[in-house]
């Protein structure tokens, strides 16, 4: 008998030996994961790296103020460098020391035609918000501030677009935005084309007259109206699923714009970006930018990219030969749009 239960004692410690090994080996999962494996989940969860350049035309911007705040980057698993360039910004990202810009297209694509291995890969809004101003009546203009190179020739569209004779304009180069802005203020030129938050915020702080008046706007007239693209290295466009990324999180960014409660909170996201914008000038930004958005359509539009080379072709006549189909690049967006994510955003 005691021989029995000595046995049946024996036995149960074997069972509760052979339970405790293997309910320990399924706490601890990692036990069962070899050194490859494990490798593997590791650079799977990495983040990938990229630098995007911001300009000094903030309301462009703000896509990337919002993936970034919002959690959007990371949630795309990518991490950020974010540079702002006041100047020249395009030609960091020209120079392979960063991998995108959001920016108008013409001043990527004339870069591109002189061999920039850049594409428009995207499009964030559907308008610059671009604005010609003047203190004079239309067929009274005489002069007008620009920048060097291709704002002049922009300008000078413009201008065609209210009918001016451009043979009797003459263009005053300036340094920058604000310098433009302040020559029009003590009458220096008749009219500058400048982007519309700028404007109105110049006007704002200092209380200018309405003999001020903005003739052109590119929100009333298509014409004048350019988007706001995603440039990116060619070499950055690589890395497939990178990019893809990166693309998915400006979406998301602008969808989350798009919804008028998050309005409040968008004030607050781009006060906090810019810690020297009062809240009343993030205000501004954020109306402006609003309006950017209706019927957003972020496949590059390469119709506007045959326009925009037909106006560099004014001052460069390498475009007269060159394939649009180089810049514009549409195999991200369509990649996205075959997968249904662009469905989740209404895109």
């Amino acid at each position: 008998m005691k021989k029995n239960i000595a046995v049946v004692v024996g036995i149960l410690l074997i069972l509760l030996v052979g339970a405790y090994i293997f309910g320990k080996n399924k706490l601890i999962p990692s036990s069962s994961v070899t050194q490859q494996d494990q490798s593997l989940v590791t650079t799977n969860n990495t983040p990938s790296k990229m630098t995007l350049i911001t300009t000094n035309v903030k309301s462009n911007q703000i896509p990337i103020v919002v993936a970034l705040k919002k959690g959007f980057f990371q949630k795309y698993n990518i991490e950020t460098n974010i540079e702002e360039v006041p100047k020249n910004s395009l030609q960091v990202l020209v120079s392979g020391k960063a991998d995108a810009i959001l920016i108008t297209p013409n001043i990527a694509l004339a870069a591109a035609v002189e061999g920039a291995e850049i594409s428009w890969i995207g499009t964030v809004n559907n308008n610059n918000n671009w604005v010609v101003v003047s203190n004079k009546n239309i067929q009274e203009i005489k002069s007008m501030g620009v920048l060097s190179g291709l704002d002049k020739v922009n300008s000078l569209s413009l201008l065609q677009l209210l009918k001016v004779n451009t043979d009797n304009i003459q263009f005053q180069e300036l340094a920058d935005t604000q310098t433009k802005l302040t020559a029009l203020k003590e009458k220096q030129v008749d009219s500058v084309g400048v982007a519309k938050t700028d404007w109105l915020l110049f006007k704002k702080k200092f209380n200018l007259s309405d003999d001020y008046q903005i003739i052109l706007d590119s929100s009333v007239n298509q014409d004048a109206a350019l988007p706001i693209a995603v440039i990116a290295r060619n070499g950055f466009l690589e890395d497939k699923k990178t990019s893809e990324n990166f693309i998915q999180a400006l979406v998301e960014a602008d969808y989350w714009i798009k919804n008028k409660e998050n309005k409040e909170e968008l004030i607050k996201l781009i006060s906090e970006f810019y810690p020297n914008m009062p809240s009343d000038d993030a205000v501004v930004y954020a109306d402006v930018y609003l309006s950017t958005l209706a019927g957003l359509n972020p496949i590059p539009d390469i119709k506007k990219g045959e326009n925009i080379l037909k106006l560099i072709n004014n001052i460069n006549p390498k475009a007269r030969d060159y394939d649009i189909n180089k810049f514009v690049s549409t195999k991200i967006i369509t990649s996205l749009k075959e997968s249904g994510f662009l469905n989740q955003f209404n895109f």
